[in-house]
């Protein structure tokens, strides 16, 4: 599970971004200022910074992150206050810094923190699915749990075992357009409701076409 440190200068500002580490199962801690934030024991997997509106303030909250060695290698996303951004007569961002500005784009924020993290964008998204095991006519129905561009959850009542090839289908309801993925299952579980199971599946041999669609589709 990722770990991520949320330094917050005004109260309450980086919820939207917690909500977004919330579907990716990742757990935050937030600080209220940066001398907060260094005296911790503990090394992140990043760092998500709110700016102070003053940006003289901020050059030196900065520096004290870049030369912490708690912090000072770990990746870090700066957030600016809308009244910081309009402030600036020049779009320049401090060297090598990785900026935002409030209100957060859900996309694009998500793609950079995946994309620093090496880790796969998720899609919490509960929609009715198709499971046919391959070489069988029959179809069974499921609901999907997530979603990422490497695999996806979902919960059925048919039983598959671990290891075992499927095709799963859906219709993304924004496109229109039938998605029909080649998996195999890595997890099972029991789930909470009576007689179902819940499954984690890892996607195999996916077109050029379908991950372009899969892509969109997770980041909408």
């Amino acid at each position: 599970m990722k770990l991520f440190h949320l330094i917050e200068t005004v109260p309450n500002r980086l919820r939207t971004a917690i909500s977004f580490f919330q579907e990716m199962s990742a757990e935050s801690r937030v600080f209220a200022s940066v001398r907060e934030a260094l005296a911790a024991s503990e090394v992140p997997d990043m760092v998500v910074f709110l700016a102070p509106k003053d940006e003289a303030q901020y050059k030196a909250d900065i520096r004290a992150l870049s030369g912490s060695s708690l912090y000072g290698s770990v990746p870090r996303i700066n957030i600016l206050p809308l009244a910081l951004a309009l402030h600036r007569k020049t779009a320049v961002m401090i060297s090598g810094e990785t900026e935002f500005t409030l209100p957060l784009d859900r996309q694009k924020f998500l793609a950079e923190v995946t994309g620093r993290l090496d880790i796969p964008q998720r899609r919490k998204f509960r929609i009715i699915i198709s499971i046919q095991i391959p070489d069988s006519n029959i179809q069974f129905s499921g609901v999907s749990l997530d979603f990422s561009e490497t695999g996806m959850g979902f919960e059925s009542r048919a039983a598959f075992d671990v290891h075992q090839r499927v095709s799963i289908s859906f219709v993304n309801p924004k496109t229109r357009v039938r998605l029909r993925l080649q998996a195999v299952v890595v997890r099972k579980a029991s789930a909470a409701a009576a007689d179902n199971f819940v499954y984690g599946a890892r996607f195999m041999d996916l077109s050029g076409t379908d991950a372009k669609e899969l892509k969109k589709f997770i980041g909408e």
